[in-house]
């Protein structure tokens, strides 16, 4: 079962890389832009 789902994974990824790799540079910088909330003390 483990081998099943590590092939569907591979599969997956050869498949969507380049948009998974996308979507997660833009959810970076998404998040490199947010203010950053200082809690004061």
């Amino acid at each position: 079962m483990i081998e099943l789902l590590d092939d569907l994974r591979e599969r997956i990824w050869a498949h969507y890389e380049l948009a998974l790799l996308e979507h997660y540079r833009q959810d970076r910088l998404t998040q490199a832009e947010l203010p950053f909330d200082d809690p004061s003390f």
